[in-house]
């Protein structure tokens, strides 16, 4: 045993630079995570609002519907509503959509009525083109558009 112990003890050498290489590895590994950590919390998350929504016409109603079908939920607050009923446009601010919905926040199965009878004094008819978007104020881009009619 004692002899082992000596034989050891001479060979100290070696442990030194197995050290020095873990230690030098460990410095990269540091250096690179730390890169990349300022590197990814540079770049802007995505600003746009990813929802799915149905718009329908109900002819016999003069009612447009718009159902919050899927994805994320919706403040009314930053959303506008512009339709295009036969080339006049007609629009609803967020304060707008807020009352016709009842609430400040558009999520799943959530269905915004409009009355155009009421609302605009206007009737829709079968052979009407009805176009529509959803804009979302916040992020300054379009949530939904399309033909309803």
């Amino acid at each position: 045993m004692k002899r082992s112990l000596q034989l050891l003890i001479r060979n100290c050498a070696a442990i030194s630079g197995i050290i020095g290489e873990l230690l030098m590895v460990g410095i990269v590994v540091l250096a690179f995570g730390i890169t990349t950590v300022l590197v990814l919390s540079s770049l802007q998350p995505s600003q746009e609002q990813f929802t799915d929504i149905e718009g329908w016409a109900d002819v016999e109603k003069d009612t447009i519907y718009f159902r919050h079908s899927g994805g994320e939920v919706v403040s009314t607050e930053e959303i506008r509503i512009i339709v295009d009923l036969n080339g006049t446009r007609y629009e609803l601010s967020s304060d707008n959509v807020t009352a016709i919905l009842g609430s400040s926040m558009w999520e799943l199965s959530d269905t915004i009525v409009i009355n155009t009878s009421d609302l605009w004094g206007v009737t829709i008819e079968d052979d009407d083109y009805i176009d529509a978007s959803i804009v979302h104020t916040g992020f300054s881009s379009m949530i939904k558009t399309g033909v309803i009619l």
